[in-house]
């Protein structure tokens, strides 16, 4: 007789609640765009719908930590026009690959660069130049080629008015990190500096995992802290079975509540649960005998019940 051995997992995520550091590093130019928002022409010249939406993305990355908000507007604008050309305005902000800045080599190794106009300390008109002289693409962690977002990212807290600081971790660090992909603690603090707002929200560790394609993997007897911060925010998960297997899906926390979704390789939804869990947390329980999940590769969708944080 052969019987199949369903083994049972255990996995488990913790929703912690960020603890600000009192000591602050950040560096800020001493300049701010009126009214904490601008309006950016995503699409940058001659580029693909990859880098274009790796640029809302980075945008998307600033926005909800303070009072400041990047719009996307759509389609493209040189960002080497100069305002003074027409000094009544309109302007407006821009980005593309370059081979030069806009007329003069790039210095070094400089990957890429914003240039910024001013009247007085206001900010009128930002745009945005990569070095078509390195190898681009958008990805996670470490690669063998720039990571597009996470430059544009960094090149955005500059447009925001964040200058460099190497004084602790952080995205607007001098150097290209192949760790830190959104902005930290110490950028945030920098930007709420500038335009106030915001409360003690900071991104995790294992940001950006906003979708299946950034999904963060789990193992059983690993719980991994995320936070659901800002307003929104969704983290994704995935693991992989290689046999039928009992598996428990859990999150805990405190001051609010979590909503978790689980779905197969292809994206079907297989089950939700909002409050099974210990005070309101989710739980899915899939049990050996009667509903164990077979082999195969699983994605896991949490956000905040009600987006309240």
């Amino acid at each position: 007789m052969n019987s199949k051995l369903c083994i049972i997992w255990i996995l488990s995520i913790l929703l912690a609640v960020s603890v600000s550091c009192k000591t602050f590093a950040y560096n800020i130019s001493g300049a701010s765009w009126p009214g904490s928002t601008a309006t950016y022409y995503s699409t940058g010249g001659g580029t693909n719908s990859t880098f274009d939406s790796a640029f809302v993305e980075a945008m998307n990355k600033w926005n909800f930590f303070s009072n400041f908000v990047f719009a996307n507007a759509g389609g493209y604008k040189d960002p080497c026009w100069n305002p003074n050309n027409d000094p009544g305005g309109p302007w407006f902000n821009g980005w593309e690959f370059r081979s030069d800045l806009c007329g003069t080599p790039f210095q070094g190794s400089t990957i890429a660069v914003n240039i910024s106009w001013f009247i007085g300390s206001t900010i009128i008109q930002s745009g945005t130049v990569f070095n078509t002289s390195f190898t681009w693409d958008v990805h996670n962690g470490s690669g063998s080629n720039i990571d597009f977002r996470r430059v544009a990212a960094h090149e955005l807290g500059h447009v925001l008015g964040l200058d460099h600081d190497n004084r602790f971790p952080a995205l607007m660090n001098t150097n290209y990190s192949e760790i830190i992909e959104v902005p930290q603690a110490d950028d945030v603090n920098g930007l709420r500096a500038i335009y106030g707002g915001g409360n003690s929200c900071f991104p995790d560790a294992y940001e950006p995992d906003n979708g299946s394609g950034q999904a963060t993997p789990i193992i059983p007897g690993s719980p991994q802290t995320h936070s659901n911060c800002p307003a929104g925010d969704v983290d994704w998960f995935t693991f992989t079975l290689t046999g039928d297997s009992g598996v428990v899906l859990e999150t805990s926390g405190s001051g609010s509540d979590t909503r978790m979704w689980l779905y197969d390789d292809s994206l079907n939804e297989i089950e939700f649960d909002d409050k099974c869990g210990t005070n309101n947390f989710s739980r899915i329980d899939r049990v050996c005998g009667t509903d164990a999940l077979p082999a195969g590769t699983y994605y896991v969708k949490i956000d905040e019940s009600g987006s309240d944080n």
